[in-house]
């Protein structure tokens, strides 16, 4: 009988070289990399943002003083704070505070046209297609917040009057 030849030594590799990772001498492991980004991710969704509490409402653009009946015509309204800083957001991104534009004066029966309610973004509320059917003077728009159905009272009424003329 001959005699059995001990077993080979099992030769160990570095646990990079284990698991197929090769890493460059010095480098941060691949797990403190993926929890630093975690890390960074988890505080931008805990910073908090600042919102200001609107105390007034101020047209920005207004419509030319005089407008041709049905011509679209756009106005601007943007909300400030008690201390006078535009508000840059009301409501959240998805879910923005509407302001709607209504007709005052001219005419019995008059009609504003158009998208009578626009989203406040970006700093202002936007009515790009405002239009009024019948002719006269003396009109106003009044701009109001109309959603979310509990948010604090602001209106804002345009200051001058303006009128429509037929376009012959």
């Amino acid at each position: 009988m001959y005699p059995v030849a001990p077993p080979a030594v099992p030769e160990f590799k570095s646990p990079n070289e284990q698991f197929g990772a090769l890493l460059a001498p010095g480098a941060p492991l691949y797990s403190d990399q993926q929890q630093q980004l975690e890390k960074e991710k988890l505080d931008q969704l805990l910073q908090g943002e600042v919102f200001l509490r609107p105390s007034y409402a101020k047209v920005m653009q207004e419509p030319p003083e005089v407008v041709m009946a049905n011509e679209v015509f756009r106005v601007v309204v943007a909300a400030f704070s008690e201390n006078g800083t535009k508000v840059s957001s009301l409501g959240s991104k998805g879910s923005p505070w509407m302001l709607t534009a209504s007709l005052e004066g001219g005419p019995p029966g008059a009609r504003l046209q158009g998208s009578t309610t626009a989203p406040y973004s970006q700093g202002q509320a936007v009515f790009s297609d405002l239009a009024v059917d019948t002719p006269g003077g003396d009109y106003r728009l009044k701009i109001r917040v109309t959603s979310p159905e509990n948010a604090p009272t602001l209106e804002v009424t345009l200051e001058d009057t303006f009128s429509v003329e037929l376009d012959f």
